[in-house]
């Protein structure tokens, strides 16, 4: 037997215990890291960026490597405007590539399985502040979604798809660029009357909405609504802000009534066009209406 069979012999059971060891040491550093003081701090930044309240029951390493699951997690208004809830997710997962902390550009992917349906996306943060948020919506039910109506004054019904991408400067979020789209079929809005004036609620067949963001603009490249009441069309700009419901409206809906509709609401046209101005939060809409053929 030579030298170098012994020298290896004698070193294989000592590499084996440190192996050994290192393997211990990195699940236990994985299992017992405290996700939750990171995750708390990541909430912080999103708290200051969004105004909003985000709060998760617990969170914990998921089997797969680079993996959390966060329980039980709650948006709501914050306490100065009612902290009333919007939404509460029963579980989010958050993946980040093992070497993604080390890269120029960080990379995390979200995903959640909520109201019969999936939401999943990633958040890049790249040099110079630079963000981008990837979002994508599949079959949600949104008869399914209760949110506080203090916060919700339109209540939303039907089966919901659609995504979202938007890039933009941490210092100023609302100065991005990106795009929407999204479709909402068989359902029914309610809270309309401060928009459409004489209806309170539509039933849905079908209604689609694309959208180009710039420079803190949004612009309607569709928004059509197809309804058992009337057939409307919505074109114009948001002028984005922070927060979000205080973005002006610049809108104007071209709507055709129904007969039955017309009649059991006692208009007296058919075709009215609506100009709508304000902020997201308090809309103002002035009825142009137009005579009866």
């Amino acid at each position: 037997m030579s030298l170098m069979s012994i020298t290896n012999r004698k070193w294989f059971p000592v590499a084996l215990v440190v192996c050994f060891g290192l393997l211990v040491f990195a699940v236990s550093f994985y299992l017992l890291f405290p996700y939750d003081k990171l995750v708390a701090a990541a909430l912080v930044r999103a708290e200051r960026e969004t105004a909003l309240q985000i709060d998760v029951a617990q969170v914990r390493p998921a089997l797969s490597p680079g993996t959390l699951l966060l329980d039980r997690v709650q948006i709501s208004a914050p306490a100065s405007r009612g902290g009333c809830t919007i939404l509460s997710v029963p579980r989010l997962k958050l993946g980040m590539g093992l070497l993604s902390p080390f890269s120029s550009e960080k990379r995390l992917r979200y995903s959640a399985g909520i109201f019969d349906g999936t939401v999943q996306g990633n958040v890049r943060a790249g040099s110079g502040n630079r963000m981008s948020l990837s979002f994508a919506a599949d079959g949600l039910n949104l008869g399914r979604w209760t949110p506080d109506p203090k916060c919700a004054p339109i209540s939303v019904d039907g089966l919901l798809n659609g995504t979202l991408e938007y890039a933009w400067n941490q210092n100023r979020p609302h100065l991005g660029e990106g795009t929407a789209k999204a479709t909402l079929t068989s359902g029914k809005v309610g809270g309309l009357k401060p928009l459409l004036m004489m209806l309170d609620a539509v039933q849905v067949d079908r209604l689609v909405f694309s959208a180009g963001i710039q420079g803190g603009k949004l612009t309607l490249d569709e928004l059509t609504l197809a309804a058992k009441e009337l057939d409307a069309e919505v074109t114009g700009l948001v002028f984005l802000a922070v927060p979000l419901q205080n973005s002006r409206l610049n809108l104007r809906i071209k709507a055709e009534m129904k007969e039955e509709a017309r009649k059991r609401q006692g208009v007296p046209f058919k075709e009215m066009e609506l100009e709508v101005h304000g902020t997201l939060e308090r809309p103002r809409a002035r009825l142009v209406p137009r005579p009866a053929r």
